[in-house]
């Protein structure tokens, strides 16, 4: 199941610890055929997380994340951050090129034409994200 989710990931202490995937998929995450279809979190993390066949819908994050993410089929269509969370971003038709971030969040982004590529964050955020093609 992990050849269209995520393969592997890796959280510091303020979100999640350790996520490894297996055939089954992620402990607490049901998937579909193309990706995830359900994830949910627990309060110092995600909350909600809705994927379709493209990839994500909704995304719905705690007052500490991401406030509203709103996906359409090419990559992200909208993005609004509380004031914790971006503070540049720069999309190209394929989805995201770059991510400019401020030094309370995300470090650096980098998406391919299949979808997220590396994820690197400072120590505020995420430590490594790595999806498979």
């Amino acid at each position: 199941m992990t050849r269209k989710g995520l393969n592997n990931m890796v959280y510091d202490e303020k979100g999640l610890n350790n996520m490894v995937l297996d055939e089954k998929g992620l402990n607490n995450m049901v998937y579909d055929e193309k990706d995830l279809n359900n994830m949910v979190y627990d309060e110092k993390g995600l909350n909600n997380m809705v994927f379709d066949e493209k990839g994500l819908n909704n995304m719905v994050y705690d007052e500490k994340g991401l406030n509203n993410m709103v996906y359409d089929e090419k990559g992200l269509n909208n993005m609004v951050y509380d004031e914790k969370g971006l503070n540049n971003m720069v999309c190209n038709e394929k989805g995201l090129n770059n991510m400019v971030y401020d030094e309370k969040d995300l470090d650096n982004m980098v998406y391919d034409e299949k979808g997220l590529n590396n994820m690197v964050y400072n120590e505020k955020g995420l430590n490594n994200m790595v999806y498979d093609v």
